[in-house]
Parts: structure tokens; C-alpha cells; sequence
């Protein structure tokens, strides 16, 4: 598993499916702003491998679980070295505003 200083090509999202988490409803309605950072391996076909999957921080349990739970159904382009699909370790904010 490589990190995102050593391959050629990050990974980046996959615009057809997209990381869009579900805003907590009762935060949204008490105007709660926050964010979480979840970490994952993206695989060499751009899949979450959804066992290396953790919530690294959050600013309210809920945005870590929002967060989580939209990474599960997103899709990545995978990260390139010398010209091949690697698999990487992703770190990735999701802030709710």
C-alpha cells in the first residue's frame, strides 16, 4: 500500500460516483457545522477495501458516521505508479456546512 507522496497519479474521486455524505438531520436543523477525516485503501480497481476503513477524527460522532457511511458507496480513480494501478492510503476531509 503506498501513500499519496509515492505514486505518479493520487487517487482522486470517481465523478460518476461521488463521496456525498447524508448531513446529519438534526445538526442540520440546529445549524451545526463540522467535519470528519476517514482513512481507507483504495484498491487498483478505485473500490474502498471497507475493512481498512476508520473514522480518524471527527468533530461530532454523527459527521464520523455520515462521513463513513458515504465513503462506503464512492468510487475513486486509482492511484498510478510507473503507469500501474497501485493501491493507496487515503486520508480524506468531509466538512459539513
Amino acid at each position: 500500500v503506498y501513500t499519496e507522496a509515492d505514486v505518479d497519479e493520487p487517487v482522486r474521486p470517481d465523478t460518476t460516483r461521488p463521496v456525498v455524505p447524508a448531513y446529519p438531520e438534526a445538526l442540520r436543523r440546529a445549524h451545526v457545522a463540522g467535519e470528519a477525516f476517514v482513512e481507507f485503501v483504495v484498491d487498483t480497481a478505485g473500490r474502498v477495501e471497507t475493512e481498512t476503513l476508520s473514522v480518524a477524527s471527527a468533530t461530532r460522532p454523527e459527521f464520523g458516521s455520515a462521513a463513513r457511511d458515504a465513503v462506503i458507496g464512492a468510487h475513486f480513480v486509482p492511484a498510478r505508479r510507473a503507469g500501474k494501478p497501485v493501491r493507496q492510503i487515503v486520508l480524506l476531509p468531509v466538512r459539513f456546512t
